[in-house]
């Protein structure tokens, strides 16, 4: 029982701070968010961590998250491998699946969240 109130606490938690965290976000301005997201992953791309990974796995951003596509064309520019998820809401499956060029990105499919990814029935070529 005690498990399960700090699971159902920590969920509520988690749900408030993406709130809060999406509200301050949509304050900035789109220049703002440019700004902050180029930031972020300048900070990111200079860690060694990130320089010596020959994988990397990212999510695909919507107009209210951190712009991540500076990562995914610095990954697939330096010849690494890139992941990014892809979900069945049918039945809460995710994946994450790879992404081979910039062409396949470009050719991703935008989901109902307005999110690029791997199309259901091409799956496998991204596997």
């Amino acid at each position: 029982v005690g498990y399960d109130m700090a699971s159902a606490s920590l969920k509520i938690a988690k749900t408030e701070v993406r709130k809060s965290l999406k509200k301050a976000i949509m304050s900035l301005s789109a220049s703002e968010r440019h700004q902050q997201s180029m930031a972020l992953c300048r900070k990111l791309m200079a860690t060694s961590a990130y320089q010596s990974s020959k994988r990397v796995s990212v999510f695909l951003s919507m107009k209210d998250e951190v712009d991540t596509s500076p990562i995914v064309l610095d990954v697939l520019n330096s010849n690494r491998s890139l992941y990014v998820p892809w979900y069945d809401s049918d039945s809460s499956l995710m994946k994450m699946l790879r992404v081979l060029s910039l062409d396949d990105y470009d050719s991703l499919p935008m989901t109902s969240w307005n999110i690029k990814q791997p199309a259901s029935e091409g799956v496998s070529q991204y596997m």
